[in-house]
């Protein structure tokens, strides 16, 4: 993983949150407000790490970041074996916990509002499959069943880059 400066708390945050994701590429999309479009670059973590100065100044310029794992299963796109776990509440959080779902990364989006990213498995899944059980998850969690597919974007941890990141956050390296 690529270096951070010891006061960059953007860039150690990206860091840890892409460590804990433990996937070998990310997709990050950025969102053209002004335009509603979404372009996307696929990078490894240091890619995606090393690029951090550039996202930042696409973010000046009025894009919000975002960030998902990826994988392929052959030449198509395929669930990294991770899935996102969006609108939370603390309770849905701890029940994850309890049931021995512990999360890679959970993310406070905004006061009392989490997501969760929740390793299935090491290997890549089909996304229906992948899909099937996100929507599971936050059925039973209280997730937002809209967030509930394989490739559903999150905002990079603790990043200032995108719109209404609130600022606690948790990552677990592997």
């Amino acid at each position: 993983m690529a270096t951070t400066e010891p006061g960059d708390r953007t860039g150690r945050a990206m860091a840890a949150q892409l460590r804990a994701m433990g996937v070998q590429q990310v997709e990050v999309g950025l969102l053209h407000g002004a335009m509603n479009r979404m372009t996307s670059r696929v990078w490894t973590p240091d890619e995606a790490q090393a690029a951090l100065g550039w996202l930042r100044r696409e973010n000046m310029r009025g894009c919000n970041v975002y960030v998902r794992p990826v994988a392929w299963q052959g030449t198509a796109p395929a669930s990294a074996g991770i899935v996102l776990v969006d609108d939370l509440t603390r309770e849905g959080v701890a029940q994850l916990h309890r049931n021995g779902l512990e999360p890679a990364v959970v993310t406070e989006t905004s006061p009392h509002n989490y997501q969760a990213w929740v390793r299935l498995s090491s290997s890549p899944l089909a996304p229906a499959l992948a899909t099937q059980a996100a929507r599971e998850l936050a059925t039973r969690y209280g997730g937002d069943m809209a967030s509930a597919d394989w490739r559903h974007y999150d905002v990079s941890s603790d990043n200032p880059l995108a719109e209404g990141r609130h600022s606690t956050r948790q990552a677990r390296g592997r």
